[in-house]
């Protein structure tokens, strides 16, 4: 006998949801992005490892998209090959902020996404301030600093860095931290990125500075090619990157409200 009733529809997409760190160890990546492939790994961990939410798109093992959450920013990054599959990631949270390496239709902001060969690699520029790796005691003025600039800081993600993945540079005007800048490196792949100067000590080249310790430090530890964002407005950041040598080789879009 036919059991009575609406037949079930499709399936739903093949997504699961990760919320504890162990979870988010041994996945297998299907190359969910071009550029960041290496770096995806290290934001899984990231993000389960300061309680946000990681949810993935799985076929036969492997991932091939990945939507990372971040409750206390309230804003999340989504990696996939097509914008379908962007989209049906995105809707596990509907609304959130995100950066895309799609464009996912109008409202967003662009980013360009800078990357620089450092194999043969020496800067043309010379350095006018002294810039040094960040000590525990620079916490507190490295999160009111990012603060003062962006408008918010997840203290626990500063708090709990793994040693010699995520290093902050600092650099100092008169004994006072002026400015701060962040390299990863992912074994010879390097990202530079969450740049911020002290509105008052800008235009001097706190930034260049700040950009050619953490491209020599990653040259140093035998990273081959650095990237970095810069939102498409910054020229001064473009025009920086670029006299360090960076060339912009793609997009990123950013979406404050979807």
């Amino acid at each position: 006998m036919e059991a009575f009733g609406t037949p079930p529809g499709p399936p739903g997409p093949p997504l699961r949801t990760l919320l504890r760190l162990e979870e988010g160890e041994g996945l297998t990546l299907d190359s969910p992005s071009e550029w960041f492939g290496p770096f995806l790994p290290l934001f899984i961990h990231e993000t389960l490892r300061c309680a946000g939410e990681v949810t993935v798109w799985e076929e036969d093992g492997r991932v091939r998209g990945i939507f990372l959450y971040d409750p206390q920013e309230k804003v999340g990054s989504v990696f996939a090959p097509s914008r379908p599959m962007a989209e049906a990631l995105l809707a596990t949270r509907p609304g959130t902020a995100v950066f895309s390496e799609h464009d996912l239709g109008p409202g967003g902001e662009t980013f360009l996404l800078f990357a620089l060969d450092l194999r043969g690699w020496q800067p043309t520029v010379p350095m006018r301030y002294p810039v040094r790796i960040a000590r525990e005691q620079d916490l507190p003025s490295v999160v009111a600093l990012t603060r003062e600039v962006s408008g918010a800081a997840d203290e626990r993600w500063f708090r709990t860095l793994p040693q010699g993945t995520e290093v902050c540079f600092v650099a100092e005007v008169g004994g006072r931290l002026a400015g701060a800048g962040w390299a990863s490196r992912v074994g010879r792949h390097g990202r530079v990125h969450s740049l911020v100067v002290s509105p008052r000590y800008r235009r001097i080249g706190l930034g260049t500075d700040l950009l050619l310790a953490r491209l020599l430090w990653l040259k140093t530890l035998g990273v081959e090619q650095a990237i970095s964002e810069i939102f498409t407005e910054n020229r001064s950041s473009q025009r920086v990157g670029e006299k360090a040598g960076m060339a912009c080789v793609g997009k990123m879009f950013h979406y404050p409200h979807r």
